[in-house]
């Protein structure tokens, strides 16, 4: 059964059909005995991974805004006024819709910079102005008006107490330097669309204020400025929910018995207004907690859970609350799922302990009333096994026969567990005399379990080979036997069997994360990218920090041409990675990931900024030791170079691709053709056609020492010519051009078409600036690639002619004069007085 069937959903649904679905699972089930079901429920719906919401260009950082559009409608055409700079910063702050479009601002502010110093100061004070009156504007706005204006200019002038500019002056400084930074946190939360510029700025101000007070430690007057400050009819729930955190803020503290009614009403009211709203559903039971029984408030945490089943927090308090109880076993189970599912939790592992220790302080307890009860002394020996505990053991051991075989068989275990702890070896042959003794089935599948654990995948796998067989054959339908026998075969390195194993164990037992992994490696090493995307992701939402399944990640997202998603699981793999971590591997699905994502959208809305700051971190990086020696060290320059080139960086980017023409192997030519062509067209940006000519030609001419016309150097060629035309040596100009042409034609499907133009073009170009020499090879060169006649050959062939009439050579001047006309002849009208110049030098020369 899989995850989909077990929770009931279809197979791409979405966060609401998830939860819906789990509340609908669990609503009848019992919290206290069906808590592991419960669970089972719960951490199923975490591995069903929801339907991805679209995500526009605007929220994507590698981009800009898509409101870039917006500003066509504005006619921003610079601000050579104050007054009208001012005008338009009030139309965007008037307008909530437009007030956090950074790019309205940004567009405004930049124009700004084609004034001078002293014209840039007449608009210092007019923007001090209204930024006293207008000052809730995002942190990057701020930063950019600080930047663009020289404020430190009036400094000396108005730093006089007495000054009534100064107050207004200070305040915006102030304001600069800090940036607004906490504002950010409520703006787009609050602006929802449903206030006014004004109604937003009241409740900003109010926020700042309590916030002020809260951090001052006086709670009652953070809680009454929102409380009183703010109505009810239209406050947003983010203020509610901020009301409610100093609520229990104050409660904690004062540790009253009960809660005092005006909190008690303000829950009240805000249920009403939001019945469905979690957060809030979540505080209500951490201050009802605080204050009700544990009876009444075990009641009102269920009814809460069946609303918001998947909610961890509430959870956890329901474990407080078994624990307060007395119900230590419910507790414990629900504290270690809370555990596995929040591993860096604290505080999930210490009440884990906590109710452990209860939980084997209630059996002694109650150890002299099961006397006749064996199978719950086993179970306890088995427990206490399990959690490392082996001073408890016998007390409980005790209250069964010395002569019990299982006994015998669990004490053997129990000691042998403790000195692994201790050194990490096992006495196999204690542990197969255990087995042999045992009779329980329970026991004997423990002990041969316990003998499994922590094999080392090949040597210890093979070496047990009968033993794993022999224990599948006993239980072919149990996880951990399918899940040993998939590490026995992936040792071997049959991957095929190992995934059929591995998918039977996980089919089984869903919640044994370790089965995504290896299915996730099997199918990633099988070439089946869209498995290993399904089960790594599973995965990775219970082990983010795993490098290596966040390698396979990156692997499979790069295979499907999810490049967002490989460039962002390669930015957050490099930055959990030690440096000797860092595989070159992942350099190249950095730089080559965000290139071909980019190459997806118009170049219009490139974030310069942003690549920029991504290959600052590229750069950042400590590369390891093989990176040039690693083909994806050098290819991974190669799509930083890429990236400079994309967003107009041609400076840095030429910088990278002579840093690999440098340290990359030798053999690795595919690569350096490719540089060689990036190169020179950064450099053509950058309009340094005597540098293209430095860097490429000696490149360049070692390939042709040993290949006379190397397709792989055709279009460097073709940028070595267009170099030398830009500083006006058209002799070696028409050389490389040449070259070009013949090293195009070596290509498996040449464009015939284009090697026709160039060669035309050039032709003509040689009798523009007169490069007699190359006159001949580039008409020749014409002739013997373009095949197919047409009116061309008619010029070229006269050209030719013209060529070695002038050079005295006759005899071959005839010979293209016929040519000339030959050609002429299959097209009447074409080239008439070349053609008629031909046929005069024909019947005079064979007069």
């Amino acid at each position: 059964m899989t995850d989909h069937q077990f929770l009931g959903v279809a197979e791409f649904p979405d966060k609401n059909e998830i939860k819906e679905a789990l509340a609908k699972k669990i609503h009848d089930l019992d919290f206290e005995n069906d808590i592991e079901t419960i669970f089972d429920y719960i951490k199923c719906s975490k591995r069903i991974v929801p339907k991805k919401e679209i995500v526009t260009v605007e929220n994507d950082p590698v981009l800009t805004d898509e409101y870039r559009e917006i500003i066509k409608d504005f006619g921003i055409e610079g601000f050579d006024t104050p007054e009208k700079l001012i005008g338009y910063f009030t139309s965007l702050y008037d307008n909530p819709s437009l007030r956090f479009h950074k790019l309205l601002w940004k567009s405004a502010i930049d124009s700004l910079s084609i004034y001078d110093y002293n014209k840039r100061l007449d608009y210092v004070i007019p923007v001090v102005e209204f930024l006293c009156k207008k000052s809730f504007i995002k942190p990057e706005v701020l930063r950019l008006i600080g930047e663009s204006l020289p404020f430190e200019a009036l400094s000396a002038e108005v730093f006089k107490e007495d000054n009534p500019f100064w107050a207004k002056y200070n305040f915006v400084c102030g304001l600069l330097q800090s940036k607004n930074i906490e504002f950010e946190l409520y703006a787009d939360i609050l602006n929802t669309g449903q206030f006014t510029s004004e109604e937003l700025d009241y409740m900003f101000t109010q926020l700042m204020i309590s916030s002020v007070e809260y951090r001052n430690e006086n709670y009652r007057q953070a809680f009454s400025i929102l409380h009183q400050q703010i109505a009810d009819d239209i406050k947003p729930a983010f203020i509610v929910e901020r009301e409610f955190n100093i609520l229990h803020k104050i409660i904690s503290l004062e540790k009253k018995e009960e809660v005092p009614q005006i909190y008690l009403s303000r829950i009240k009211n805000a249920f009403e207004k939001f019945p469905d709203h979690e957060e809030f559903l979540y505080l209500r039971i951490k201050i009802l907690f605080e204050s009700n029984p544990p009876e009444k408030f075990r009641e009102q945490v269920i009814s809460a859970l069946k609303i918001i089943p998947g909610h961890s927090k509430c959870l956890f308090l329901l474990g407080k609350c078994y624990m307060k109880l007395g119900i230590s076993k419910t507790a414990l189970t629900i504290f270690e799922n809370l555990m596995e599912m929040h591993p860096l939790n604290v505080e999930y592992v210490t009440n884990a302990a906590l109710a452990t220790r209860q939980y084997i302080d209630s059996c002694f307890k109650v150890s002299d009333q099961k006397s006749q009860n064996k199978a719950y002394y086993i179970n306890i020996i088995n427990f206490l096994t399990e959690k490392k505990l082996f001073s408890e053991i016998p007390h409980f051991a005790s209250k069964i026969s010395e002569e019990d075989n299982d006994l015998k068989a669990l004490l053997l275990y129990a000691k042998d567990a403790e000195t692994f702890l201790l050194t990490g070896e096992k006495d196999k042959a204690a542990l197969l005399k255990a087995i042999d003794l045992a009779s329980d089935k329970e026991v004997v599948r423990k002990i041969k379990e316990y003998y499994l654990k922590e094999l080392i995948i090949g040597p210890d796998y093979e070496e047990e080979n009968k033993f794993i067989r022999d224990y599948y054959q006993e239980n072919a339908a149990n996880a951990v036997a399918n899940y040993k026998m998939a590490l026995f075969y992936f040792g071997l390195n049959e991957i095929e069997n190992a995934y059929t194993y591995f998918l039977k164990s996980k089919e089984i037992n869903p919640s044994n994360i370790r089965n995504y992994i290896y299915l996730a490696r099997c199918s990633n090493y099988l070439g089946r990218s869209e498995e290993t995307m399904a089960h790594v992701s599973i995965y990775l939402m219970h082990n983010t920090y795993d490098v290596m399944a966040n390698e396979i990640y990156c692997d499979a997202a790069y295979s499907l041409k999810q490049y967002k998603n490989a460039y962002e699981g390669t930015k957050w793999l490099l930055s959990i990675c030690n440096d000797n971590e860092r595989d070159a591997k992942y350099f190249f699905y950095f730089t080559a990931s965000l290139s071909l994502y980019l190459s997806e959208h118009n170049e219009k809305y490139y974030n310069l900024q942003y690549v920029n700051e991504m290959l600052g971190l590229y750069d950042q990086y400590p590369k390891p030791n093989d990176f040039w020696t690693n083909d994806n060290g050098s290819t991974s320059m190669y799509w930083a170079a890429t990236l400079c080139y994309q967003i107009g960086h041609y400076e840095k980017g030429a910088e990278y691709l002579q840093c690999i023409l440098e340290n990359t192997k030798e053999h690795n030519w595919n690569l350096t053709e490719k540089c060689l062509q990036l190169l020179a067209e950064c450099l053509l940006g950058l309009e340094q056609y005597d540098r293209i000519i430095e860097l490429i030609e000696p490149q360049v001419l070692k390939v042709l020492e040993k290949n006379q016309y190397d397709v792989s150097v055709s279009q460097a060629t073709f940028y070595l010519s267009y170099a030398y035309f830009a500083i006006n040596d058209h002799e070696s100009r028409m050389k490389w051009a040449l070259t070009s042409v013949y090293c195009f034609m070596q290509a498996e499907n040449p464009d015939t078409a284009w090697a026709e133009n160039y060669l035309v073009n050039n032709l003509a170009a040689c009798l523009e600036f007169d490069v007699k020499k190359s006159i001949i090879p580039i008409g020749k060169a014409y002739l013997e690639i373009v095949k197919t006649p047409n009116p061309n050959h008619i010029w070229v062939a006269y050209t030719l002619a013209n060529a070695y009439s002038a050079n005295g050579e006759q005899n071959e001047a005839s010979r293209y004069y016929r040519i000339c006309f030959e050609f002429g002849t299959l097209f009447p009208g074409v080239y008439t007085e070349e053609i008629k110049y031909a046929e005069q030098f024909l019947k005079t020369f064979h007069q």
